[in-house]
C-alpha cells in the first residue's frame, strides 16, 4: 500500500489560529452523540464496572484481559500504523489551505478528538462525502487528488478528509470499532455542522478504509433510520482475516481472528438504503482479487444491490493497481454513480 507521512504536531489553520491569552475563549469542539445500535445502557454501565472488579479480585482472569489488551493493541499497530514524524507537513497543508482546506476538528462519541481537512462545496449544496484513507495514508497523502476527481467528477459539494483516531494528531488508537465510530462521527459532523443531508452523505473508503466507511455508514443508517445512505468501498478486502488466510495462510487469518481484528464489513451492505458501489481491480497485488471485497460479496444476495465498477490497469498504471488515480473513463463513470448516490 502506498506509504504516509504522519506527525505529532498540531498545525492550526492560519483563519483559526489564536493567541495564547484567548486560548480558553476557544468554542468546544462539536461531538458526535452516540449511534442508537451502541449507545451505552445502564445496564451496560453496570456490568461493565461489575467485570472488572471481578477481574481484580480473580487475578488470572485479570492476567488474561491485560495479556488480550496487549495482543488487541499490537494487532493494531501491525495492522493500521500511526506513528512517525514528517516535516513536510507544514508545506503540505498550506498547499492544501491554498485550495481551499480547512483544518478541522470534532469529537467522536466515544471523546476522541479527530483532525480532518475540509473542503466545502456550494453553500446552498446539502451533499458531501467523507473519506476514509486506507492503511499508511493520512489527509496530506490523499487530499490533493481525491478533491481534484471529487471537482473534476462529481462536483462542487462538501468534502471531509479523515485522519482516523491514532494518525497524526487525531487521539487514541486504531480499533474495529473505532474505525467505524470514526467515520460515524464525520457523517454527524457533516451533518450538524454543515446542514447536510442524511441521505446527501456518501460515505468513500480506499483499501482498509472501505471497512471504515461500510461500518461507518452502517451506523449513520441505523441513526437515521429514514434516510438513504450510501458507501463506496474502493479496492478493499472481504474481510481482513479470510483474506490473510487466502493470501498468507491459514496460521494468519487464525491469529487475526484470535485478536479481534476480523474488520468484516459485509453485513453493511442489507442495511444500507442508498447506493453501494464496489471498486475493483483484477491486477491488484496488495489485495489480490480472490481477497477482494467484490470477489467476497459476489455469491451473497446482498451483491445485487450493489454496482460493481471494475479498474483495468495497464503499463505504467500496472506498477501500484491498489492506488493509482483512476483514469479519465473511469473518474467519469464512478462520478456518474457517486452523483446519483447524492
Amino acid at each position: 500500500m502506498s506509504v504516509s507521512r504522519y506527525h505529532t504536531r498540531l498545525v492550526p489553520s492560519p483563519t483559526t489560529t489564536k493567541s495564547a491569552h484567548s486560548a480558553d475563549q476557544t468554542p468546544a469542539l462539536f461531538q458526535a452523540e452516540w449511534p442508537k445500535s451502541l449507545q451505552p445502557t445502564l445496564l451496560s454501565k453496570t456490568a461493565n464496572v461489575a467485570w472488572n472488579i471481578f477481574s481484580v479480585i480473580v487475578f488470572p482472569i485479570g492476567l488474561l484481559r491485560i495479556a488480550n489488551h496487549i495482543t488487541f493493541r499490537l494487532a493494531g499497530i501491525l495492522i493500521h500504523p500511526a506513528s512517525g514524524i514528517s516535516s513536510a507537513d507544514d508545506r503540505i497543508r498550506m498547499q492544501l489551505a491554498k485550495l481551499g482546506g480547512q483544518l478541522t476538528q470534532f469529537r467522536t462519541p466515544d471523546n476522541e478528538r479527530l483532525e480532518a481537512m475540509l473542503f466545502k462545496g456550494s453553500s446552498s449544496n446539502r451533499r458531501a462525502i467523507v473519506y476514509s484513507p486506507g492503511n499508511n495514508a493520512d489527509l496530506e497523502l490523499v487530499s490533493k487528488n481525491f478533491l481534484q476527481f471529487v471537482r473534476q467528477n462529481v462536483g462542487n459539494v462538501d468534502v471531509l478528509i479523515l485522519n482516523h483516531r491514532g494518525v497524526g494528531n487525531s487521539t487514541g488508537y486504531s480499533s474495529p470499532k473505532g474505525l467505524a465510530l470514526d467515520t460515524y462521527a464525520a457523517g454527524e459532523y457533516l451533518h450538524k455542522t454543515r446542514s447536510a443531508d442524511p441521505s446527501g452523505i456518501v460515505f468513500y473508503g480506499h483499501s482498509l478504509g472501505g471497512y471504515a466507511a461500510l461500518k461507518g455508514a452502517l451506523l449513520f443508517q441505523q441513526h437515521h433510520p429514514l434516510a438513504k445512505v450510501s458507501a463506496v468501498n474502493d479496492r478493499s478486502f472481504g474481510s481482513l482475516s479470510d483474506a490473510a488466510a487466502k493470501i498468507i495462510g491459514f496460521m494468519a487469518g487464525w491469529l487475526i481472528h484470535l485478536c479481534q481484528w476480523q474488520l468484516d464489513a459485509r453485513d453493511s451492505l442489507d442495511v444500507l438504503k442508498g447506493r453501494k458501489l464496489v471498486i475493483y481491480d483484477k491486477a491488484d497485488r496488495n489485495i489480490p482479487f480472490h481477497a477482494s471485497f467484490f470477489q467476497a460479496i459476489r455469491n451473497l444476495s446482498s451483491s445485487k444491490m450493489t454496482y460493481p465498477i471494475e479498474l483495468i490497469s495497464k503499463g505504467v498504471d500496472a506498477l501500484d493497481p491498489h492506488c493509482r488515480n483512476f483514469n479519465a473513463s473511469e473518474a467519469k463513470k464512478i462520478g456518474q454513480e457517486i452523483r446519483q448516490a447524492l
